[in-house]
């Protein structure tokens, strides 16, 4: 099975390639790792297939965290689902839109 090995910090991909995962004991993956609601890492690649559907939930230093692993099993399954625009830009796109939309001709 192939997948899309990716690491991503604030909806920003620094790297990535396509791997191909061992079909006998791994699948393909994708990991998040969230903390205290202002940090979020998202990883791609392959993993051991038991440790599919893991979750973690604990603290570091005192910094709320959680973890959560989810698996698939087909060719790119865990690739890119969507391009996802910086909230700074959806922000500016909303308001132009709602300014627009208020404009009488």
């Amino acid at each position: 099975t192939y997948t899309y090995a990716l690491i991503g910090v604030l909806g920003n991909c620094f790297f990535g390639n396509d791997v191909s995962c061992s079909s006998l004991t791994e699948s393909c993956y994708t990991g998040q790792f969230n903390a205290s609601q202002s940090l979020t890492l998202i990883s791609k690649g392959c993993i051991d297939s038991d440790l599919c559907g893991s979750a973690l939930t604990g603290s570091i230093l005192g910094v709320a965290f959680t973890s959560s692993i989810t698996c698939c099993n087909t060719d790119l399954c865990n690739g890119a689902s969507s391009v996802q625009l910086p909230l700074t830009v959806a922000l500016c796109a909303a308001i132009l839109s709602s300014l627009w939309g208020s404009l009488e001709f």
